[in-house]
């Protein structure tokens, strides 16, 4: 007997062990752990194969499915070199009486179910990962903007009397589930409307009626397919659709001749196809983060305009070449996605001044790289480059380089010839140990000579 309760206590003790810690971020700050450890797991891309979700699912298992009210968890998951989960700090966004209620059952229940989880991590590198998820519509502080020109209640909207003078009716996160068209209309000098944060399911605008309307932010509504109408028009230049239900770009995007600005991200964009960016032509801004895609369709060569194009949190491997297309593109914003190279003909790209391509896949840089005179800024952090790619230093109008959370083992020699740059970000790379002030002063000191800020 007395053998079998050492025994069931080594194996309690054992699984006890084999549990992370689980802590709200606060908690894990107040007490100095998260300064403590921070440098031990360095931010880094999540190794191949694996879902960036690495934690949330195991969460989801247990937590409400259909809250009310909602909320939000942000999580920072700490992985051992041997793919094990050291730490976990998060936290929960909501009204008090459910943030405390859902903290406690995590803390209950998320170390249990983590104790025996690993991941295959062929790298055999300690890093962290970022989560975050929601459940439920998350309430949040109304967001107000005041001015001259400016309503924003229901009430000024319903008796204000120099109508001829507003210029902006802002009605967001009022929990609207219709448009109150007899107050919208009543302003015909209308340049902007937002109705964002609300649950609206249908949305049909005479645009006739407010001929000056140039920006419309509909985001956070529960807008799907077929759901949202506007009259041809030529004043709408701002139209943002984000986090809804469409699957493809609303004929409502189409029916605005003069529109400069679209944005669709956070919605499962599967029907999207050449067809879908026909008659778009003036536009220049194009947000399409974490939409799902794995690709663009050969007619996203038609936005002949294009100067922004962001692809932030997709699914992409590789980037079609139909993105060489866009001539005007000076933003191309990729990170966040599996890619393992660039397009070989970026440099038809002759306009590009900034790119944004961190926490990818990637472990060379295409050769024309260094044909981007325009280039300022390039953030390559959180790739997988264990050689300096030689194309940056061609790169003679570059400014900002960001480095980061890479694979170099020692200090980047060419950067010493790098001369112009003003920002420089070398974090979480192997060769900066402990001693790396010791070691690599010298070098640091040189780069410093020229005006570089050098962050590591």
């Amino acid at each position: 007997m007395k053998k079998l309760l050492t025994l069931g206590l080594i194996l309690y003790v054992g699984v006890a062990w084999a549990q992370p810690q689980v802590l709200t971020t606060d908690e894990a700050q107040k007490t100095g752990l998260l300064e403590k450890i921070k440098e031990k797991y360095p931010h880094a891309q999540v190794p191949e194969g694996l879902t960036p979700n690495l934690i949330s699912d195991k969460l989801k298992a247990f937590l409400p499915t259909n809250p009310k009210p909602g909320f939000s968890i942000f999580l920072q998951v700490l992985i051992s070199a041997e793919g094990k989960p050291d730490y976990v700090f998060f936290n929960v966004n909501s009204p008090a009486a459910m943030k405390d209620s859902v903290t406690k059952m995590i803390l209950d229940s998320l170390p249990g179910r983590l104790a025996t989880w690993r991941i295959n991590n062929p790298a055999k590198q300690a890093f962290q990962a970022m989560e975050g998820f929601g459940i439920g519509k998350v309430p949040e502080p109304r967001q107000l903007r005041t001015g001259d020109s400016t309503l924003v209640t229901l009430n000024d909207a319903r008796t204000y009397q120099d109508t001829l003078r507003v210029k902006r009716l802002l009605l967001n996160q009022l929990e609207l589930s219709q448009v109150p068209y007899e107050l919208v209309y009543r302003f015909p000098n209308l340049e902007e409307l937002d109705l964002h944060g609300n649950e609206l399911t249908d949305l049909r605008l005479d645009l006739a009626r407010l001929p000056r309307l140039r920006q419309l932010d509909l985001r956070g509504n529960q807008l799907g397919k077929g759901t949202l109408a506007l009259t041809k028009n030529s004043s709408l230049r701002i139209l943002n659709v984000q986090a809804n239900g469409l699957v493809d770009v609303p004929q409502a995007a189409r029916a605005c001749k003069g529109l400069t600005s679209l944005w669709l991200g956070r919605n499962a964009l599967t029907g999207l196809s050449s067809r879908s960016f026909r008659k778009l032509k003036k536009l220049e801004d194009l947000n399409l983060y974490q939409t799902k895609l794995s690709t663009l369709p050969p007619g996203v060569r038609k936005l002949r305009r294009l100067e922004v194009l962001d692809l932030y949190y997709n699914e992409f491997t590789e980037l079609p070449a139909a993105v060489t297309r866009l001539r005007r593109l000076t933003h191309l914003a990729v990170a966040n996605n599996q890619l393992t190279e660039l397009p070989p003909r970026i440099d038809r790209l002759q306009r590009l001044h900034t790119i944004y391509v961190h926490h990818n896949r990637l472990s060379t840089l295409p050769s024309r790289l260094a044909g981007l005179n325009q280039l300022t800024l390039l953030d390559i952090g959180y790739n997988w480059f264990t050689n300096f790619p030689p194309e940056i230093t061609a790169l003679r109008g570059l400014k900002e380089l960001d480095l980061s959370g890479n694979n170099f083992q020692e200090f980047p020699q060419p950067l010493l010839r790098i001369t112009q740059l003003e920002k420089l970000y070398l974090r979480g790379n192997p060769f900066l140990k402990e001693n790396a002030e010791q070691q690599y002063g010298v070098l640091f000191n040189q780069i410093k000579a020229h005006a570089t800020e050098v962050f590591y």
